[in-house]
């Protein structure tokens, strides 16, 4: 729905069909989720879940070249501060 909701009300579309890999992506993170322990306390409740869910886009999207930008820009922080690209 977000989707058609972008492409009508603000004509956006991904800039390429690569983008559409999210949508998987975002399944196997629901299941990964709901196998998750969950803690008695809310605050580490987030930093578990918040923490795995951008590090798992995090990883998909760098791997996977999923936006150009920001394997660029990792990348040339890696070189700044001589390091080796992960690619």
């Amino acid at each position: 729905l977000k989707f058609v909701f972008l492409k009508k009300r603000y004509a956006l579309f991904p800039k390429s069909l690569r983008a559409l890999w999210v949508l998987p992506l975002g399944g196997i993170l629901i299941v990964v989720m709901k196998n998750l322990p969950h803690f008695s306390s809310g605050i580490i409740n987030i930093a578990v879940f918040s923490g795995t869910s951008f590090f798992f886009y995090f990883l998909v999207a760098y791997k996977f070249k999923l936006a150009p930008e920001l394997n660029d820009f990792l990348n040339k922080q890696l070189v700044r501060l001589n390091l080796k690209p992960l690619d």
